[in-house]
């Protein structure tokens, strides 16, 4: 049987690289065109609107860090003074008003930006889950985790808010690609160390990625270090100032 040229792959502990077939590339746009259409159905469903407290504070303190380049604000809900006698605390990273800040000086402010980076941020982490189980030598899995990603009501709900969760989603899914892709180098145990900064940046809770982190970039006392170090500079490279 004579066969046409096939592309290269080449496995890189146990992750495969290389050029992606054709038909591949027609089922990551069949991901892809899924994603959006629950995406869309979930939005055309919702309030269009911001709603609770968090979304007012997110879409303001997006607003100001576009505009000046600050997160320096507080916001006072006044329920929570008369209801008991002080203002409620709450503090959480700043990376979503970060990035949602970024996406207001490329579309402009509102409601509709947010969508955008919500949609956005799902669209790529079905993109890198799809290419995660794909190159760890699991097509199927590929397929229903990306259908999983799409098909929980509880996900597709935060489309249409201006909440951090999507963002959360697409920061975690990328550090724990780019340690799959590339960890067990040096080079890809800084990017690593940066990949997790920028999880840990968005939401707090992204520092539980460690474990997994660590066992993807290996025993490598070196990999380990440049993990570490290059998490440590990011965070104070960004609090420093």
């Amino acid at each position: 049987m004579i066969r046409g040229p096939q592309p290269r792959v080449r496995e890189t502990d146990g992750y495969r690289t290389g050029s992606m077939p054709a038909q591949e590339r027609r089922e990551l746009a069949l991901v892809l065109a899924v994603g959006l259409a629950a995406a869309a159905v979930a939005v055309a469903l919702s309030f269009h609107g911001p709603a609770l407290a968090d979304e007012f504070v997110y879409l303001a303190g997006g607003r100001r860090f576009a505009d000046t380049g600050s997160l320096g604000s507080t916001f006072y809900f006044t329920d929570a003074i008369l209801a008991i006698g002080y203002p409620h605390q709450d503090a959480h990273s700043p990376g979503y008003v970060m990035a949602l800040g970024l996406t207001n000086r490329m579309l402009g402010p509102g409601y509709e930006t947010a969508v955008v980076l919500n949609i956005a941020s799902l669209l790529v982490s079905l993109g890198l889950l799809w290419d995660l189980a794909r190159c760890l030598g699991r097509p199927p899995s590929a397929r229903r985790m990306t259908i999983g990603a799409v098909a929980v009501p509880g996900l597709l709900a935060y489309s249409s808010w201006v909440m951090t969760e999507w963002v959360a989603v697409v920061s975690s899914i990328a550090a724990i690609w780019v340690a799959a892709r590339w960890g067990k180098r040096a080079s890809g145990a800084l990017l690593c160390g940066l990949a997790l900064g920028g999880c840990v940046l968005v939401r707090e809770t992204g520092i539980f990625l460690v474990a997994v982190l660590v066992l993807l970039v290996g025993r490598s006392l070196l990999r380990q270090a440049l993990l570490a170090g290059s998490f440590v500079a990011f965070h104070l490279l960004i609090w420093t100032p």
